[in-house]
């Protein structure tokens, strides 16, 4: 509220807690500015207590290329490994299932919220002031 009391020329005659402000580019040019100022004021209070721990210095693999990390490694103890055939259609009902009984999860969540909000009145400079005097 302080830099846009004393930046009114660039702001104007507007209100911190303006919806139609805050989503305006001035209004967003605000919130970073505030963000970048509090990052600064975590950065500086907690540079000066991070300390690096000295230990064993991490070595680069040898391998250079895909195919050199492939003929390295051993799967199954170095034994012909063979990928198990999956029946899809078992895989497919699974993964429809799964979707019913997430869009249901959802559709109860949408339904609770819309109860609980539905006497919502918004966001207004009035209600900032209704709020206030609470």
């Amino acid at each position: 509220m302080a830099e846009i009391d004393s930046n009114r020329d660039f702001y104007g005659p507007v209100r911190f807690d303006d919806i139609s402000f805050q989503l305006s580019p001035e209004g967003q040019a605000l919130q970073a500015k505030f963000i970048e100022s509090y990052a600064e004021q975590l950065r500086e209070g907690i540079d000066d207590r991070l300390v690096l721990t000295t230990g064993q210095p991490v070595s680069r693999p040898a391998a250079s290329s895909a195919n050199s990390v492939r003929g390295r490694a051993q799967i199954g103890g170095g034994d012909q490994v063979s990928v198990p055939q999956v029946d899809t259609e078992i895989v497919k009902d699974e993964v429809q299932r799964a979707q019913a009984a997430g869009r249901q999860t959802l559709e109860g969540s949408r339904s609770r919220l819309d109860r609980a909000t539905k006497a919502a009145k918004g966001a207004s400079a009035e209600a900032a002031d209704d709020v206030k005097e609470w």
